[in-house]
């Protein structure tokens, strides 16, 4: 769970052709180390390529079926949808999310 009142990152990188995917959790934590997360797992997963994709982004769909997430309860205040580019380390996702402005914001 992401803490309340505060700028926080998540991000994924999908390599649809070497079957990875990559997510990525950070905040600042005021004074104390920021909290970092870099997950990955295999499977099979839809390549966003075809020019009838739909990406969906935005909140939980009316159709999803665990009830418990009707909604998200955040803003975005900043969404990029990279093509050609998956990252896949702490590194390579720490850098993306330093770009914010809002990343600076030690509270």
């Amino acid at each position: 769970m992401a803490p309340l009142g505060r700028w926080v990152y998540f991000a994924t990188g999908v390599d649809a052709e070497a079957k990875q995917h990559f997510g990525f959790y950070y905040y600042p934590n005021g004074g104390n180390s920021p909290v970092q997360i870099l997950k990955s797992r295999s499977d099979n997963f839809y390549s966003l390529n075809n020019a009838n994709t739909m990406f969906y982004l935005g909140g939980v769909p009316s159709n999803y079926p665990d009830k418990m997430f009707v909604s998200s309860f955040c803003t975005m205040q900043n969404v990029r949808l990279f093509l050609d580019y998956i990252p896949k380390t702490d590194d390579e996702f720490l850098n993306i999310a330093l770009m914010e402005p809002g990343s600076n914001n030690k509270s």
